[in-house]
């Protein structure tokens, strides 16, 4: 049986007008924009391609403050000057998961296991623990503070007013965002529903304290306790959304780390906050894993990844679906070549989309599901095209950049008899300048 894939494309600004702006945008707010690189945190991770906007910095607290009172921003500084000198932003996560040894030595501070997988604990502060609150406040404090050059101002400014930080994480102590797997954390004999949901709004707000200028995120992907009704989900997300996100001006959005060229999908999103709440405040996404270089686990590599697939699945379905404009990417599929062309055409979708947020104008170009159709593909030497208008431009692009096939198209039904190589190539069409439609093409 033949394999088949999706195209992707780019309707005009009147036809996304004629559907309706929230169709596209959702509200009239600002949200995370781009594709970022998801990489170690080292300064040779950074990417200077034109398809890239940001870098998301992912660093242990104990790697910060190893000592209590002792910080090292060094590893910061050098990743901040160089994304400051490329004109990109930054994504700070500061893992909290686990917490500094001398927290974990002091004999004052609750504990737990905190369950990762099946196969991966860690022991840690929980997350209403006070000694441990009180030390992340120093931290948060300390960072946002700290100072660093700025190109832009030309003068040396605390990380907080530095226009290169651009999103940070709030997800709360002691746990790998709100989630509870095997259910540790809800069952130990200190828990109480409002201590822990308090624990929760209060770290988001001194990260919204202390960075009142970027996005701030929590990773959410549902929890429950042994209280049915309301559940703990349901009050949670309701503290969230009253105490953060009121008067159509987001300050905390949802982010979730499982974005695949099967997820997320119409189906699978009744509940998902990042869905229910796509109008109401951002969301961001980050990459399953990577299309280039997948988890060695068969049982975690999606099935979906071949080569007739690629980011730009994931990408449609997180815009499309739950209206993200966000997207961290794997390092190895960033630097593959054959991708250049798509993560091209996204980010300047990407970009066209969050110019227009705030004055509700309908991008010139938007990723849809719908107003273009390619058959067979994949195909041997002769496939159908069906456009929404007449008189477009196609080209036709191989792996390596390079137009290898183009003409004037003068009807919205078009056969094409293309004598190419095999492989998989990408095709623009666009009219006025304006692009209509963008996908793949595998030639077999």
């Amino acid at each position: 049986m033949k394999k088949k894939t999706k195209t992707y494309f780019f309707l005009t600004a009147a036809l996304v007008f004629a559907m309706g702006l929230n169709s596209v945008s959702g509200q009239n707010f600002q949200k995370p924009c781009g594709i970022y690189v998801l990489g170690s945190p080292s300064v040779t991770q950074i990417r200077n391609y034109p398809f890239v906007d940001g870098f998301v910095m992912r660093i242990g607290w104990e790697n910060i403050e190893s000592l209590q009172g002792i910080y090292n921003f060094s590893l910061l500084d050098n990743i901040v000057h160089k994304l400051d000198s490329l004109n990109q932003g930054l994504t700070l996560d500061i893992f909290r998961m686990s917490v500094p040894n001398y927290l974990l030595t002091n004999t004052n501070v609750e504990k737990y296991y905190l369950i990762k997988t099946a196969t991966d604990s860690v022991y840690t502060a929980v997350p209403w623990d006070s000694i441990a609150l009180m030390r992340f406040d120093t931290l948060l404090n300390k960072v946002a503070n700290h100072p660093i050059y700025s190109i832009t101002t030309g003068t040396t400014v605390p990380l907080k007013n530095h226009p290169v930080l651009k999103q940070i994480d709030a997800s709360p102590i002691g746990m790998n965002g709100i989630r509870d797997n095997a259910g540790r954390l809800i069952h130990l004999g200190s828990y109480q529903r409002n201590k822990f949901i308090n624990s929760i709004l209060n770290t988001a707000r001194k990260i919204n304290y202390y960075f009142p200028n970027q996005f701030a995120f929590n990773t959410y992907f549902g929890i429950n306790d042994n209280i049915t009704s309301p559940a703990l989900g349901n009050v949670l997300l309701d503290s969230i959304m009253s105490v953060f996100n009121r008067n159509g001006n987001p300050k905390l959005g949802f982010f979730q780390e499982n974005i695949a060229c099967t997820a997320p999908s119409s189906l699978n999103n009744i509940s998902n906050p990042l869905h229910y709440y796509r109008d109401s405040t951002f969301t961001m996404y980050q990459m399953l894993q990577s299309w280039r270089n997948p988890f060695l686990t068969p049982a975690l590599t999606n099935i979906c990844k071949t080569d007739s697939t690629g980011p730009d699945v994931a990408i449609n379905n997180g815009l499309n679906i739950n209206k993200c404009h966000y997207f961290e990417v794997y390092l190895a599929d960033l630097d593959w070549v054959g991708y250049n062309t798509i993560f091209t055409l996204w980010h300047d979708s990407l970009q066209a989309l969050c110019s227009n947020t705030l004055t509700g104008i309908a991008a010139p170009i938007a990723p849809l599901n719908n107003g273009i159709v390619v058959f067979p593909n994949p195909f041997s030497n002769t496939v159908n095209l069906q456009l929404p208008v007449s008189y477009c431009q196609l080209k036709i692009i191989d792996m390596t950049g390079t137009t290898v096939f183009q003409k004037l198209l003068s009807s919205k039904q078009e056969t094409l008899n293309l004598n190419l190589p095999k492989g998989m190539y990408f095709f623009q069409v666009n009219d006025n300048k304006q692009f209509i439609a963008s996908g793949k093409l595998i030639i077999q």
